[in-house]
């Protein structure tokens, strides 16, 4: 008997998309490229989930998780770290299973924040920030479009183009756009009035918790269906391009930023989302639920 929590990367992935008139209309609204596009990435992953799955049942033993699927989502109790809205209904949701939505870590760590930065924050110029997550198909001509589409742009622009690039790369005529490789992302969001972002799950999450209106530029399927579950609900808008290895022009780039930061419909949509992401109890209900699930397993183990 275990309790699952689920992985927030994407809506339950054993769970199918055919309920959901909105993501059974994205899914199928796929173009024959797109899915093929990622299907090699899928492919080279497909060792390391194996391995990872055997790593798992060395520890807790083999008899904890059946034979399939792969990384079963569901248990005797299942705890989603989303909110209810983001998933497909699906009538296995049922009363095990718990929406508790997103745990965020809002403290402040201002030792992350240097001057540069700091005076970036503090300006109240309207600041977007554009990041792909740590593994992302844009590379480097993304964010040279970027710095071609924004250069102009009546805002500052924070760029995180990852560990992998090196910033100095990347120079800028314009003084409004500032590169870096990582920033304090929660801090930025804080700030940012629009957010450029890859649509995992996570970057999602914090992104509405600080009422951000995104434009959303997934690299995978999962990462397509969770940033039109939020343009469905108009707190954004998707560019989706790189599902099929093709560029954003930065026409519209640019375009596509205006419209969020000119029409405040986008944010106030985002700021009604983010009412809903602890309406779920959050980390302490799913702690109470877990504490709930071990009481009653070790009342069914004693003696009679």
């Amino acid at each position: 008997m275990g309790a699952n929590a689920r992985n927030p990367s994407a809506p339950s992935s054993d769970l199918s998309y055919d309920h959901d008139p909105r993501q059974r209309s994205a899914f199928r609204s796929l173009t024959v490229r797109e899915p093929l596009a990622v299907a090699w990435e899928t492919a080279t992953s497909l060792p390391g989930t194996l391995g990872a799955r055997r790593r798992l049942l060395r520890s807790p033993g083999r008899d904890l998780l059946p034979s399939s699927p792969i990384f079963p989502a569901r248990g005797d109790l299942t705890i989603f770290p989303i909110p209810a809205w983001i998933q497909s209904p699906d009538d296995r949701c049922d009363a095990s299973s718990h929406f508790v939505g997103p745990s965020i870590d809002t403290a402040p760590h201002s030792g992350e924040i240097d001057r540069q930065l700091e005076r970036l924050l503090e300006d109240e110029t309207p600041l977007l920030l554009v990041s792909l997550g740590t593994l992302h198909r844009g590379g480097e001509d993304f964010f040279r479009s970027c710095i071609d589409a924004f250069a102009t742009l009546p805002a500052n622009v924070l760029l995180v183009v990852g560990r992998a690039m090196d910033p100095s790369d990347f120079e800028s005529a314009s003084s409004n756009i500032v590169v870096r490789a990582v920033v304090p992302q929660l801090a930025v969001l804080r700030q940012a009035a629009v957010f450029v972002t890859h649509g995992g799950m996570n970057s999602v999450m914090e992104g509405l918790h600080f009422e951000v209106p995104m434009v959303v530029i997934p690299q995978q399927v999962e990462q397509f269906l969770i940033g039109q579950a939020v343009a469905d609900r108009g707190a954004g808008l998707v560019l989706r391009q790189h599902l099929s290895g093709q560029k954003i022009s930065t026409r519209e780039l640019r375009t596509t930023v205006e419209t969020l930061l000119d029409d405040s419909s986008y944010t106030a949509l985002a700021r009604t989302l983010a009412a809903t992401l602890h309406e779920g109890g959050g980390a302490m209900k799913a702690a109470d639920l877990i504490e709930r699930l071990l009481g009653n397993t070790t009342e069914s183990r004693q003696p009679a």
